[in-house]
């Protein structure tokens, strides 16, 4: 039995996990060598066995697969679908940031919250869709952004027809960096998406707001991530906590933030600069992700 979730990767430990309770329910008399369970998560065994530990049975009942470039292999598949027309890359740049939303998701409301409490909002281009539903009321009683729809170019039903998930907006690459709020900011679960690889095919400069790990793993991976050119913290706080790493966030930010529109014509004008971003580019295009079931034939 093979059990396919590669586009989510989140192994849920404080909230019910209702897709794992069930598998315990459904599968306990199968053996584990025959039953396989394929996720995004880079931490996907330890975190089933660790989830497992805290059930009845004590131990997992499936042998778990990594699949961690999941995103990246689709991403790459898209961008050679000639069907599929992205805006033409350039650095012609008139606004700060972008910061695109399409769920809502409690973490990307903080920062989106944050980004207009703090008058930043005026300097970028904000997306925020709904897709799949609002959050609750509740939810905003103590902000001041109360997920109301801020559309670029899709709104939360076109966003599903067609390629429409996969395009970049037209305003795109007239901002310079990319505010990427990832699906998730577990400190357990290391899943990465489009979201991320997206200004990392595109030759955008990016501030991840996602997992606990996520910049230690991309920089393993072979990817620049411009922190020392633009003299940001990335490696003080990746690794810690997510209230610690939201304070590291935070000051990263408004460094970004605090660039002009000209200061950022200036940076990608930089040679060094061309050259490291078409050499991300490259390497996420050109990157071999072996297939899930390569592990299985193992």
């Amino acid at each position: 039995i093979v059990l396919m979730r590669t586009l989510e990767g989140e192994v849920h430990f404080n909230q019910k996990d209702h897709f794992l309770s069930t598998i315990h329910e459904v599968i306990r008399n199968w053996p584990k060598d025959q039953v396989f369970l394929v996720m995004s998560d880079v931490n996907l065994e330890e975190n089933l066995e660790k989830w497992f530990a805290g059930t009845e049975e004590k131990t997992s009942p499936v042998t778990a697969i990594s699949y961690p470039l999941a995103l990246l292999k689709r991403t790459q598949d898209y961008a050679n679908n000639k069907q599929i027309k992205q805006p033409k890359i350039h650095h012609n740049i008139v606004k700060r940031f972008i910061c695109l939303n399409a769920a809502a998701k409690p973490h990307r409301a903080k920062m989106v919250n944050h980004l207009i409490i703090s008058n930043q909002s005026r300097f970028g281009d904000i997306s925020w869709i709904n897709r799949y539903g609002k959050l609750p009321d509740n939810f905003y009683k103590d902000m001041t952004f109360k997920g109301e729809e801020m559309l670029l170019d899709f709104n939360s039903e076109s966003i599903d027809q067609n390629y429409n998930q996969d395009l970049l907006p037209g305003s795109y690459h007239y901002a310079g960096f990319e505010i990427v709020n990832e699906s998730i900011v577990s400190d357990t679960s290391l899943f990465i998406t489009e979201k991320t690889w997206k200004p990392i095919f595109y030759n955008k400069v990016f501030l991840p707001h996602g997992p606990k790990g996520m910049i230690t793993y991309l920089k393993n991976l072979g990817f620049e991530m411009f922190d020392e050119e633009l003299g940001l913290t990335f490696d003080d706080w990746d690794n810690l906590s997510y209230e610690e790493r939201w304070l590291g966030i935070m000051n990263d930010l408004h460094t970004l933030i605090d660039m002009t529109p000209e200061d950022w014509q200036m940076f990608y004008e930089r040679e060094d600069i061309k050259t490291a971003l078409n050499k991300n580019s490259t390497l996420a295009k050109m990157l071999i992700v072996p297939h899930w079931n390569d592990k299985i034939n193992e």
